[in-house]
């Protein structure tokens, strides 16, 4: 229900829960990732402690906008995963298939209704699968067998890290229903903490809205947590706040900041400049309470400050601040479109210049033409995405669609910092799904056929991008039986695509394949077969103003995907 605040409406889920999801699908989308690569190396400590702090995340936000279902079941996958980090419970291929299960599941879960208990049989069926094979768990003696054996270096406990934090929550931020004491007493139960209110930005009584939040904090913890950790606390709600985490000194760094003066904190923090100090410092009085009599700080800032000198004289000093932002795609469309708009302005003003020929206006003008240049090159830049963010979802593609096909495959990715428009990566992301498919299905031959030819049982596709020119080029190689010519030659005469009289060359064969329902296949399957999906290739990759082509022998396939700049 909307809450109306005067003339104002406040929707009080909607707004935060969009965030939630926005977010959320891009932890599913590091979730996958983590977990094919955990298939392959189960024993990858790092590995396994990335996945259970984003199935952290989304349990504690899915909490905290309403999305209850999530958070529950997400705590029963990662007590389960905690088992697994302590040596209890083996990462087996059972346990794997369960969590990506779990991954889709929690991604449909996102997208209907909050508590319409749809998914309450499936989740009932994963938690049921999970306690089995819980229950089916090796002895302690197994499992230490199957775990690599623990090193010195391994049992040695997390370093210790002191971390400043200001935290400046939207003055709207309780209209929306969110508690901010709710992140508080999370940041607080991760280590030793003293949190300071600071007040000095509450209005007059007769300027104060009951509803809002005047107050911010200032926090300093001595934690084994990452900075990753820290700032998962506040990652929905950072892009409404001012959150600024900085390391303050950790036990391994070898500078000594033992005895860091107040001032020094102070001006560190913004709060005084370093004009103020040398003045009170003239003064005989300390210097924090010479501080507060002049008005320059609050009490508490004075005690937030103490509190950190206090800290740090056990630790060693380093600093980190995040370095990214969240901005929508219709601010990055309007700042491009401006941007053009810009520099059709800055041609006609240097028109206009050239025909008046006046040399005072000759310096200025060629530094708004150098200037419009750069901002140009940067607002274009801005939308230049890696790749890569396209690249991973395929490993879960090749899993499964081979293990449904009987077959043994791997997938290979190199080149995945190859940026490209973002616009471009969303609308070549089905094209590349189609060709990797057909690599499986007709390319890649069973086991048993692949030995009877003196190959691997296990068949390998490539999938490569990298910038030549003015173009990226993407390739689809495969190691499997390559495409039959003459039977596609064969098929292009039967539909009257080609006569028997012509004389093509291997190219202009395989080119064939794109014509609207061509098909050599025998039999129709669930993955292709129905002669529908090559003409739409490259259909779509033509409209993005770009080419495709084959080459194909024996011993694979090859499809190269070239795209302009």
């Amino acid at each position: 229900m909307p809450i109306i605040l005067g003339s104002r409406i406040v929707n009080q889920d909607e707004k935060f829960a969009d965030a939630f999801k926005e977010e959320a699908q891009e932890l599913l989308a590091k979730m996958e990732e983590v977990i094919l690569l955990l298939e392959n190396d189960p024993q990858n400590k790092e590995q396994i402690n990335n996945l259970f702090r984003t199935m952290h995340t989304i349990k504690g936000s899915g909490a905290m906008f309403g999305f209850q279902q999530i958070a529950d079941f997400t705590h029963h996958l990662e007590t389960a995963l905690d088992s697994v980090r302590n040596g209890e419970l083996l990462l087996c291929s059972e346990f794997i298939n369960l969590l990506l299960r779990s991954r889709d599941l929690i991604q449909e879960m996102l997208f209907s209704t909050k508590e319409d208990g749809s998914k309450t049989p499936e989740i009932k069926q994963i938690l049921n699968e999970l306690e089995n094979l819980e229950a089916k768990q090796p002895s302690p003696i197994q499992t230490s067998k199957n775990f690599k054996e623990t090193t010195p270096a391994e049992t040695i406990p997390p370093a210790q890290s002191v971390y400043r934090l200001r935290i400046v929550f939207n003055p709207e931020m309780m209209t929306t229903g969110l508690d901010p004491l709710c992140l508080l007493e999370e940041l607080h139960s991760m280590g030793e903490c003293v949190l300071s209110v600071q007040t000095d930005r509450v209005p007059f009584f007769e300027e104060l809205d009951p509803e809002f939040c005047y107050f911010y904090w200032d926090a300093i913890i001595n934690t084994t947590a990452s900075l990753a950790d820290i700032e998962n606390i506040f990652l929905f709600v950072q892009d409404e706040s001012q959150i600024s985490i900085t390391r303050l000194a950790d036990e391994n760094t070898e500078e000594d900041t033992n005895h860091k003066r107040l001032g020094e904190i102070l001006i560190e923090r913004g709060d005084v400049t370093g004009e103020q100090i040398q003045k009170v410092l003239k003064k005989q009085k300390r210097s924090g309470e010479l501080m507060v009599e002049e008005g320059l700080v609050s009490e508490d800032k004075i005690t937030s400050a103490l509190a950190e000198q206090k800290m740090i004289r056990r630790m060693k000093r380093g600093a980190s601040q995040p370095n990214t932002i969240r901005v929508s795609i219709e601010k990055l469309d309007r700042l491009i479109n401006l941007v053009g708009e810009m520099v059709i302005t800055q041609a006609q003003l240097s028109q206009v210049s050239t025909r008046f020929q006046d040399t005072d206006l000759l310096t200025p003008i060629e530094n708004v033409e150098r200037l419009t240049t750069e901002l140009r090159d940067c607002a274009l830049n801005i939308r230049m995405l890696p790749i890569e963010t396209t690249f991973v979802k395929f490993q879960r593609l090749v899993r499964d669609l081979s293990a449904g096909l009987g077959k043994d495959i791997n997938l290979i990715t190199q080149g995945g910092e190859t940026e490209l428009d973002k616009t471009v990566i969303e609308r070549i992301h089905d094209p590349l799904v189609h060709l990797i498919r057909n690599s499986i299905d007709h390319g890649i031959e069973l086991p048993e056929d692949r030995q009877r030819a003196g190959k691997s049982s296990k068949g390998t596709i490539c999938l490569t991008a990298g910038q030549a020119g003015g173009e990226v080029i993407i390739t689809i190689e495969d190691d499997g039986a390559g495409l039959d010519r003459e039977r596609i030659r064969a098929k292009g005469i039967e539909r009257n695509l080609i006569s028997e009289s012509d004389n093509l060359s291997d190219s202009q064969i395989y080119n064939l394949i794109f014509q609207a329902g061509f098909s050599t296949a025998k039999k129709i399957t669930d993955v292709s077969g129905r002669g529908v999906g090559m003409d739409v290739v490259k259909r779509e990759i033509s409209k993005l103003r770009g080419s495709v082509s084959i080459e194909s022998t024996q011993k694979g396939t090859k499809i190269s995907i070239h795209l302009p700049l």
